[in-house]
């Protein structure tokens, strides 16, 4: 019943979407990367498919310039390149295509949603994972979260099935390595800060019963590890590096300053040489994960974010309340504290990095999701932020 609810939940979406970009907006990124497959398909139509593989590598190269909608953007073609059997299997139908993609990833999602079950109360993950409005929205028709976030739950819960010492086969790592590889192809900004969690939370998790100041400090241990991993990240792609992130993260806010509406625009008091006000950084965290406000909203559309926004905000300050007022607070588990980091610095980031109300509305589902899902845990242990003991 769940899973049916589901697809057909996804459907709507998908549909909802298509609308919307088609309708509303006359156009717009799924637009785009359908068009760009027909493209494709045409150019493999006329001179064979022996090559589809190559712009999986970043290679595209081979392909004539009239074919490329979006010239020098990897992750574009890259998305528009996956889409071509789709679009071939589905006889160049937009719609088609849009709701068979939407069906093929769902599946993945909802593997881990049965994985995750044994670990966590279902009642959760089916808000957080399942129906969280914004999440299914956007990772639904023709768009590359519908791809990327299937990985981002897979690596969230194959990362939990090894700090659990479940049993993991062959395959499962064998759609790691592929999964990690398209998140990071992607959306690298979401692959740079979750796998570097993940990743310490596992060593973590085998190093955690060496004697010593490991096993008295498990929680200062893990913070020296995280930053260990996320300074080896830096290395990993040019905008990652340590000396030209943060400009590069300005440079994106003034874009988004030059293309957005004055209603859209997420003012952060950030000057042009990047130095930043006192109020920067907290304010950046409020926008990134409660605005816009109600009564910011300008539009129908983010006037229903902003209404979801209410709902997580009032959540979010009813469960502080709770925690605080507790006399003798219950286990706050290292996994929560990684949570609780990961969607701080990931909201910090992408509100000012993103400094777009609809933009960020869009990139808020790689850590809204997770803090609904935290946020459900503790009400579902009476307070507590842990998870069950028990294996699948």
């Amino acid at each position: 019943m769940v899973f049916r609810l589901f697809i057909l939940v996804k459907f709507l979406a998908a549909i909802l979407l298509g609308f919307l970009y088609l309708d509303h907006y006359k156009g717009g990124d799924t637009i785009q990367y359908f068009e760009q497959s027909l493209k494709l398909l045409e150019f493999y139509d006329s001179n064979g498919f022996h090559s589809w593989w190559r712009p999986f590598i970043g290679d595209s190269s081979f392909l004539p310039t009239d074919h490329l909608l979006f010239y020098k953007q990897p992750r574009a073609i890259y998305f528009s390149n996956l889409l071509v059997p789709f679009t071939a299997l589905c006889l160049k139908n937009y719609w088609l295509t849009a709701l068979w993609l939407t069906l093929f990833t769902a599946i993945p999602i909802w593997w881990c949603f049965r994985q995750l079950s044994s670990y966590f109360h279902a009642s959760s993950l089916i808000l957080a994972i399942l129906f969280w409005p914004s999440l299914v929205f956007w990772s639904s028709g023709i768009t590359k979260e519908v791809v990327a976030m299937p990985m981002f739950f897979y690596l969230i819960t194959l990362s939990i099935m090894l700090i659990k010492k479940s049993k993991v086969e062959w395959g499962h790592w064998l759609c790691l390595i592929v999964g990690s590889w398209m998140l990071w192809s992607l959306k690298y900004y979401y692959a740079a800060l979750l796998i570097p969690f993940l990743l310490s939370l596992v060593i973590h998790s085998y190093i955690h019963s060496f004697k010593g100041p490991i096993k008295s400090n498990p929680k200062i241990t893990w913070v020296i590890m995280l930053g260990i991993i996320l300074s080896i990240a830096t290395l990993v792609h040019p905008n990652l590096n340590i000396d030209r992130m943060w400009g590069v993260i300005i440079r994106n806010h003034f874009e988004f300053k030059a293309i957005s509406s004055e209603n859209a625009f997420i003012e952060l008091f950030i000057q042009t040489d990047g130095s930043i006000h006192f109020t920067t950084l907290p304010w950046a965290m409020i926008s990134g994960l409660y605005r816009p406000f109600i009564w910011e909203g300008w539009n129908t559309i983010s006037i229903v974010y902003a209404v979801e926004n209410l709902a997580l905000l009032l959540a979010s300050i009813i469960t502080l309340v709770s925690f605080f007022r507790q006399k003798e607070r219950a286990g706050f588990s290292l996994p929560a504290l990684a949570a609780i980091l990961f969607i701080i610095v990931s909201a910090v980031l992408l509100a000012i990095s993103a400094a777009n109300f609809g933009t960020l509305s869009r990139y808020a589902i790689g850590y809204k999701p997770i803090l609904v899902w935290l946020i459900m845990e503790y009400w579902q242990y009476n307070g507590a932020f842990k998870y069950s003991d028990n294996k699948p």
